[in-house]
């Protein structure tokens, strides 16, 4: 496996990261703002950095980070770019076709945030709508509530009409159940009225949920 833009920082010339990334890995680093790094950096959809991407021999990218970490966690991501179960992209294709417990399928969606997945909005949007009850466990509620972007006017009125539940559910406090939700209502109220071209008063009607 190979591993590509690799940042200079005092972290890279750790002892025990040289030994491990020398070791396990041929190490790449381009300048994604300079010469050919542009056109591969447009290639590779990188548009944070520093960005670290992890590729199989066969030249797939397999697993990609991005942000700043100390030795340890480098020398674990390097560990989980290895380790099948934990490759962000073969977790992407399972979480696409729906086939991740509700525990990865959170994992997932929280590693889409943080690496900024184009995609991660359109296949987030459909695990609402495959679940019976979005407040069925606390890790479906957590995908709902911290990492779905539109919900439905019903799934909407199920989470104000169970604010209780959410809050006993995820451990906060009223309080940031409340703020939560708005959030939420308002986001769906955006965005019902941009594809509407309705009013405002459909944006009012429905943060009065």
């Amino acid at each position: 496996m190979r591993s590509l833009q690799i940042p200079e920082s005092k972290v890279y010339t750790d002892d025990a990261v040289a030994s491990y990334y020398n070791a396990n890995y041929i190490n790449v680093k381009f300048d994604m703002e300079d010469g050919e790094g542009i056109s591969l950096a447009e290639e590779l959809g990188i548009t944070s950095y520093p960005t670290l991407l992890f590729f199989s021999p066969e030249g797939k990218v397999v697993h990609k980070f991005i942000g700043a970490m100390d030795a340890g966690q480098f020398i674990n991501l390097g560990k989980d770019a290895q380790d099948p179960s934990k490759q962000y992209v073969g977790l992407k294709e399972k979480a696409e076709q729906l086939q991740l417990s509700d525990a990865d399928f959170s994992v997932w969606a929280s590693q889409a945030d943080r690496l900024e997945d184009s995609d991660k909005e359109l296949i987030i949007a459909t695990y609402p709508q495959s679940k019976e009850d979005i407040l069925g466990n606390k890790d479906i509620a957590n995908t709902v509530l911290m990492f779905t972007d539109v919900l439905t006017d019903r799934q909407l009125t199920y989470l104000h009409s169970n604010q209780t539940k959410i809050t006993q559910l995820m451990g906060w406090d009223a309080e940031r159940t409340a703020s939560v939700l708005y959030k939420k209502i308002v986001q769906a109220g955006g965005s019902g009225v941009r594809k509407s071209g309705n009013k405002i008063d459909s944006f009012r009607a429905l943060i009065k949920v």
